[in-house]
């Protein structure tokens, strides 16, 4: 019996070794065939194909310029095709989305399933959700944020607007986030040290969590650093309720607020967001994409200004205007998308201007923030006569802020941003930092 124990016990020492074997080799072996493929082919200019990522802007152009093939270099030096191996080799496998998915992919993969590692390089998956999470593990000081915050909020106020920060949820949720033993996590710290230093009127997204009208799963997407398209529909309608309180007239508009006035349209797994392209498909999982618009009649016109110049102008429906489908239905050969969000107001890198044509005597909203704010500044755009939407980080506004309010004369002005803003501000900077630089506050 003892024998016959110990035997079936060398059989599975042996089955695990050989399914170890198979999650490293197989995709070590089918990326070498595909980069040496690659590396065979006569060098040049080529064109990106579907599945890779490409730059947004550069995507939604109306043509793309062609470019000459580079002329043949005639090798002259035996060992030079070596010596530049290693830098060709990491050169295709950052431009190949397979490349870089297999052997991110495998090593994410064998220390989750065979070593049982439940923290890969900061990342862990989140078991009360299924989502993925990046670990602050360092309480960092938010003293510089705040005081950035408040410069801004002071200064808006002087010139009778009401400023208002929205602190988005965080993906710890307390009580409930499961993290790896021995893990801890100061997301939530670091905004509640955020919050006892602010002045002037601020939103916690955190608090409202009992209104979310969905699972909480859909919060984040499992496999990207944003909050989905549910979330930022619902973090629009918590904001108006609360611009509400401070005399902003939302009665008239109870349909507008109303869940039910809504369509979505469900893109079974479409969307692989930057954590999955980061670590492993396999760990994260492809995420369902969920489009949203209203029912009701809407008539818009959405301008993308890029340093003071119109790049592009749109106009109809909620859908036809403000969301770009195009990016939505741009996947892989395996019907995925790595650029789905981007799909809210389009353009990761322009000022956004919403203009409302079926409400022509609202009043106007400025919304400042991250990529997060570009589809939460579409669910406030039904609510206003015009809103404009500027993403405050380094390169992607260069105006001078005072100025630029007193052109457009808002009424309300939204800071919102989440707790990857705060993270090592003292060190990098804050976000809204530029605001201040550019107009010497």
């Amino acid at each position: 019996m003892m024998d016959r124990d110990r035997q079936a016990y060398q059989w599975v020492k042996v089955t695990v070794a050989i399914v170890c074997a198979a999650l490293i080799c197989i995709p070590a072996i089918l990326t070498s065939w595909s980069l040496a493929t690659q590396l065979l082919k006569p060098s040049g200019n080529t064109a990106r194909q579907s599945g890779e990522s490409r730059d947004v802007t550069v995507r939604l152009e109306d043509s793309a310029k062609k470019t000459a093939k580079a002329p043949a270099t005639k090798l002259t030096d035996p060992f030079a095709f070596f010596a530049d191996m290693p830098g060709k080799i990491e050169s295709k496998i950052d431009d190949s989305f397979f490349a870089r998915t297999a052997i991110c992919g495998t090593l994410f993969d064998f220390q989750a399933k065979v070593l049982g590692q439940t923290l890969l390089n900061q990342y862990y998956i989140d078991k009360s959700f299924g989502w993925m999470q990046k670990v602050c593990d360092e309480p960092f000081r938010v003293s510089h944020a705040a005081e950035t915050i408040n410069r801004l909020t002071e200064a808006f106020e002087s010139r009778g607007i009401e400023a208002v920060t929205v602190i988005a949820p965080c993906r710890v949720i307390q009580g409930v986030s499961a993290l790896p033993y021995g893990i801890t996590d100061y997301q939530n710290t670091l905004l509640d040290d955020l919050l006892g230093t602010l002045h002037g009127h601020v939103l916690d997204l955190r608090r409202q969590l009992d209104t979310y009208p969905y699972a909480l799963n859909r919060l984040f997407y499992a496999s990207d650093h944003h909050w989905t398209i549910e979330t930022s529909q619902w973090a629009a309608f918590e904001t108006v309720a609360y611009l509400a309180s401070l005399g902003f007239e939302a009665n008239a508009m109870a349909s507008i607020l109303d869940y039910g006035s809504y369509s979505h349209e469900i893109y079974p797994k479409r969307f692989l967001g930057s954590y999955g392209q980061n670590t492993s498909m396999n760990l994260t999982g492809i995420d369902d994409f969920v489009k949203i618009v209203p029912n009701f009649d809407t008539d818009f016109t959405l301008t993308q200004i890029k340093s003071g110049v119109e790049i592009q102008n749109r106009r109809g429906s909620f859908g036809d205007a403000l969301v770009y489908s195009e990016l939505i239905d741009d996947t892989d050969q395996n019907g995925i998308s790595e650029e789905a969000y981007t799909a809210y107001l389009g353009y990761t890198n322009t000022e956004k201007r919403i203009v409302n044509h079926l409400l022509p005597h609202g009043k106007k909203l400025l919304v400042i923030g991250t990529s997060l704010s570009r589809p939460y500044a579409a669910f406030l755009s039904p609510m206003f006569e015009e809103t404009r939407g500027i993403d405050a980080r380094e390169g992607r506004f260069e105006t001078d802020i005072l100025s630029y309010i007193d052109e457009m004369k808002p009424d309300y002005i939204i800071m919102t941003f989440g707790s990857n803003s705060l993270i090592k501000a003292d060190n990098a900077g804050f976000f809204l930092d530029i605001l201040l630089q550019e107009d010497g506050l």
